[in-house]
């Protein structure tokens, strides 16, 4: 195995995500693959925040902050969407290696 600089290595991510009114700010997260995630969503109302491709599902109650941990092992593009409403409120971006 060659060993690369840090920035080849996975890193740690955390994201701060807002979601006010329907609308995620930052509405895109951008990752490398085998990176580990961590989403911080916060949302003023309830909804239903799902993660295409890796099928990852999160409650959420107005103003209670949840959090999704995650390896970002499938690369592409994925949407980010309030299951409820069947709104897309983002997208998640992981690059190959």
């Amino acid at each position: 195995m060659m060993s690369g600089s840090a920035a080849d290595r996975p890193q740690e991510k955390t994201f701060d995500l807002t979601i006010e009114r329907g609308a995620m700010a930052p509405d895109e997260i951008i990752v490398d693959e085998g990176d580990k995630v961590n989403l911080q969503i916060i949302s003023d109302r309830p909804l239903e925040f799902h993660l295409h491709g890796y099928d990852l599902e999160k409650e959420m109650e107005p103003n209670e902050p949840e959090q999704l941990l995650f390896d970002a092992t499938i690369t592409g593009r994925f949407e980010i969407e309030n299951e409820q409403t069947r709104e897309e409120l983002g997208v998640f971006l992981v690059q190959p290696r």
